[in-house]
């Protein structure tokens, strides 16, 4: 009788390691998909240019969409522009008709005082 159970640990360990196997690469590629590896850039209008901590739970990010380059704040609880850095008419000739600016939204006095805040933390 021990000679039948010993082929059957054999399958459920061959079974097990092959199991281990695909969810080992299944991991690996989600984490070079993460990184830029294998997946490959969106070709949408909106693109996070660049990204910086300032403090816990506040970013400062450089975004372009739609030909214009923001800087945007991002708290846990809201998003500010805080600057436009677009250079109007840098990609649109003279004589072509010009949008009427979009107005932004005040930002928040809560989110510039964290910000000179934390700036100020960061440089002492």
């Amino acid at each position: 009788m021990a000679e039948a159970a010993a082929p059957d640990l054999l399958d459920l360990l061959r079974l097990a390691g092959a199991l281990a196997a695909v969810v080992g690469l299944v991991w690996l590629f989600g984490r070079l998909a993460q990184r830029g590896g294998v997946a490959t850039p969106g070709t949408g209008s909106l693109a996070v240019r660049e990204r910086i901590a300032v403090s816990r739970g506040v970013q400062l990010l450089v975004v372009a969409v739609n030909g214009r380059t923001l800087l945007v704040g991002v708290t846990g609880q809201q998003v500010n522009l805080v600057a436009d850095l677009s250079h109007p008419g840098a990609s649109v000739p003279q004589d072509a008709p010009q949008p009427a600016p979009a107005t932004p939204a005040p930002a928040a006095p809560g989110f510039a005082q964290r910000l000179a805040a934390a700036l100020r933390g960061r440089s002492a």
